[in-house]
């Protein structure tokens, strides 16, 4: 998993979403802030498809990535774990990181990461103007 050539970190987090065992959720859970796009990507969906609660706080990161096919994957992995994502304890763990990242990140990542705390705030029913600094 942190083979310098990215095809076989690629390889690998296809693979491993193949395997419904949470110790490799855990493996994965790096992979999602790797350099290469689509390992990311799959690592992301490789996330969705073993599921489990201690890759939703993760994933919720993964809706503000730099890359639209990263944050489609994230919002798709979300919905197949638990399709009321944004009520869960571990998504509400995120907002944190979110809020601390932005000053830190581009214009469209900040706008993406206003949404996703919009969406947070919204899921326990706090108007989202609480939520955004």
């Amino acid at each position: 998993l942190s083979d310098r050539h990215f095809e076989v970190r690629l390889i690998a987090a296809e693979f491993l979403g193949r395997c419904p065992d949470p110790q490799i959720a855990q493996a994965l859970l790096p992979l999602t802030r790797d350099t290469d796009i689509d390992v990311r990507r799959a690592a992301v969906k490789s996330l969705g498809a073993i599921g489990g609660p201690e890759a939703i706080e993760t994933l919720v990161i993964a809706l503000t990535d730099e890359e639209r096919m990263v944050r489609i994957a994230a919002e798709a992995s979300l919905k197949q774990i638990e399709p009321a994502w944004a009520q869960t304890t571990q998504a509400q763990h995120a907002k944190a990181r979110l809020e601390a990242s932005l000053d830190k990140c581009s214009p469209w990542v900040r706008s993406a990461v206003q949404q996703v705390l919009t969406r947070l705030a919204e899921a326990i029913g706090r108007p989202p103007s609480q939520v955004v600094p």
